[in-house]
């Protein structure tokens, strides 16, 4: 089975000051234990970033890369590695 992501879930997953990130990653996590494959479209993701870079911060995108436990010392990851860091965490 397979599930495209939009904007909304994707922002509500790594802004953790949105009221919706509990449940985005309660509902990530269930997808991933039932072995959705989630999609998120090129479009999707390029905004994404752009709202990742101007709404969440630098802050909340350090704490995405930390709580996937990512050794990498690379402060200057893009919003794309973060995803993939956060994709990678719940396989």
């Amino acid at each position: 089975m397979n599930t495209i992501v939009d904007t909304d879930a994707l922002v509500g997953l790594f802004n953790t000051r949105d009221v919706h990130n509990k449940e985005a990653s309660r509902i990530f996590e269930e997808l991933n234990k039932r072995g959705v494959t989630t999609l998120i479209l090129p479009t999707t993701l390029s905004e994404f970033a752009a709202l990742f870079a101007d709404e969440v911060g630098m802050k909340e995108r350090l704490e995405a890369k930390n709580n996937n436990n990512d050794d990498n010392d690379d402060d200057d990851a893009s919003a794309d590695e973060a995803l993939e860091l956060k994709r990678r965490a719940s396989e």
